[in-house]
């Protein structure tokens, strides 16, 4: 295999998960709407898959050669194989964990594997993120947001 489609395996792996849940967004067990909500329960999934794909898609074909060749050289390639874990394990954990407690631990995740080493910061943080996506979706738009099975 080439080192330049090595280098794109990541992108092409993401766009093909964001294609597949975006598709997945438009079966029919998920067209239900709840009555007096403004927006269906696939509204936000919708949006940040859409732009997933807009900004994996891209990286596919124009890969910048700066990058193509540090990841060659320094075969640094593991913060993008982590964030992948990371990604798959949020997917699968959200359904039973709920949005607050999965998004607060992927968040706190993935600032880690973007190398921040202020662990309270990235706490701090994931903790701010959390709060006020829940209270903007929630509270605001009324969009539905996983609760698990746990709370």
């Amino acid at each position: 295999m080439s080192d330049r489609v090595v280098v794109r395996l990541p992108a092409i792996a993401l766009s093909l998960v964001a294609g597949i849940l975006f598709w997945h967004t438009f079966d029919p067990a998920y067209a239900s709407r709840l009555a007096g909500l403004q927006f269906g329960p696939m509204f936000f999934p919708r949006i940040i898959l859409a732009l997933w794909l807009c900004l994996a898609l891209p990286m596919i074909v124009v890969v910048p050669s700066s990058v193509r060749n540090k990841l060659l050289e320094q075969r640094k390639a593991w913060p993008g194989i982590a964030f992948a874990v990371l990604l798959v394990t949020y997917v699968w954990l959200l359904p039973g964990l709920g949005y607050l407690i999965t998004t607060f631990v992927f968040g706190v995740g993935v600032q880690l594997v973007a190398g921040t080493r202020n662990i309270v910061m990235a706490v701090i943080w994931s903790a701010l993120i959390v709060g006020l996506s829940w209270v903007a979706f929630e509270r605001l738009l009324e969009i539905i947001l996983p609760s698990g099975r746990w709370i």
